[in-house]
């Protein structure tokens, strides 16, 4: 089988002998994972990876039977959790990484998950993927429990996590064809190529890919086998523009056909341009959880009022600024832009006009997710040392979050 050779080696190194070949990833360390689970705690194969008894007992029927059990409704359809965490909590040392948290993401949404640098985001994935025990509290993923049904969850799960590593000695379409033998799949790897915009560099070798091409290469991987949820952790990590834009094709895509996606991002705009609802994950613990427009109504988030005019008076910027429920005014050649509340929109435009302005137009902008997210998480500290993450965070990754990029399309 692809890989024995390759395995071989990684039994060795990765069980303490130090004797796999140079240049071996971690990403095909999760391969052993599937046969000594609780030594290996890095992300990839292993996710994707599962018996052939597990594919078996599913197209006989016994796990589509558990899929029936209700739990929750949308539009009328009898729904399932896709991820529950009840209570957990994880502490490494002296240091919590997550506190009694509490998660429901509903099957069949897109669930974007926002945090701080060492919110514990990255902490809560691989409790999902069994990478890592939780110190208290319960995880279940598509129904099962994380610790005793680990790998019944991974043959069902794709992920594309952060930190992850290619074989620089394979070619795209061996990793590709590595993920379909091994979910027991008949996935056409030119297709999945074609599918994540590598088709020209399959047989290529990987260690010739640029950071994006490995991105892809990662995804296609992860869509092997039609999974019913897909774990993005920072999808869009070294994609151009036009890159960032198919990955949301595709995300809604595989949401169309069923697939729950649980996605991870600092990119601000690209949660808010693709998820149905937002967590926001702060020292530990789930503070927010709505739609982006209820997590504007919940805080009473200052809209952008943009009024147009023919001329900007002398003094006429201070008279705004000094109106009671505006907190910022600026002037961007002929528009007057206040951060303000309903209440205040009036007074505005009122102003403008008596200091001699003619108002041509006017519009409102919702607060950004951006600056949603500040409302929740801003208090002056650094999340990434201290009280959530130890040196490096918790589980050795960079949890970033408040680079901001104009996603919507």
């Amino acid at each position: 089988m692809l890989f024995a050779a390759g395995a071989t080696y990684l039994v060795a190194d990765v069980l303490g002998g130090g004797g796999g070949p140079e240049g071996v990833p971690a990403v095909f360390g999760l391969f052993i994972s599937l046969i000594f689970p609780i030594t290996v705690l890095v992300p990839l194969i292993g996710v994707m990876t599962g018996y052939k008894s597990i594919v078996d007992e599913r197209e006989s029927g016994s796990v589509k039977l558990l899929l029936s059990l209700p739990h929750t409704r949308r539009d009328g359809v009898a729904l399932m959790s896709a991820i529950e965490l009840d209570n957990v909590t994880k502490r490494f040392g002296s240091v919590s990484a997550l506190e009694n948290c509490d998660l429901d993401v509903r099957e069949g949404e897109i669930y974007g998950f926002l945090g701080p640098n060492g919110a514990g985001k990255s902490t809560t994935i691989n409790v999902l993927l069994d990478f890592i025990r939780p110190t208290g509290g319960t995880a279940r993923v598509l129904g099962h429990d994380t610790q005793a049904e680990s790998q019944r969850i991974r043959e069902r799960v794709g992920v594309l996590p952060e930190g992850f590593d290619v074989y620089d000695r394979l070619t795209g379409r061996q990793h590709l064809e590595f993920a379909i033998d091994s979910k027991n799949t008949n996935d056409d790897p030119d297709a999945l190529a074609e599918r994540v915009g590598i088709a020209d560099a399959i047989d290529r070798k990987a260690g010739g890919y640029s950071k994006g091409m490995a991105q892809r290469l990662v995804l296609g991987m992860a869509l092997v086998g039609q999974p019913d949820l897909l774990i993005l952790d920072e999808p869009s990590t070294g994609l151009d523009p036009n890159g960032a834009r198919e990955m949301r094709e595709i995300i809604r895509a595989e949401n169309d056909r069923g697939a729950t996606v649980f996605f991870s991002s600092h990119i601000l705009g690209q949660v808010d341009a693709i998820c149905d609802r937002v967590g926001i994950l702060r020292g530990g613990e789930l503070v927010a959880e709505d739609t982006v427009e209820g997590l504007r109504e919940a805080t009473s988030a200052e809209a952008t009022l943009a009024v147009e005019v023919d001329r900007v008076p002398d003094g006429v910027l201070e008279e705004v600024r000094e109106l009671p429920s505006v907190s910022e005014a600026r002037v961007e050649d002929t528009t007057i832009r206040a951060s303000c509340d309903d209440a205040a929109k009036t007074k505005v435009i009122r102003t403008i006009e008596d200091a001699g302005a003619t108002v041509e137009d006017f519009s409102t902008e919702d607060a950004s997710l951006e600056e949603l997210f500040a409302s929740y998480t801003d208090d002056g500290t650094d999340q990434s040392t201290g009280g959530t993450g130890g040196p490096g965070g918790p589980d050795g990754t960079d949890d970033r979050v408040g680079e901001h990029e104009e996603a919507r399309t």
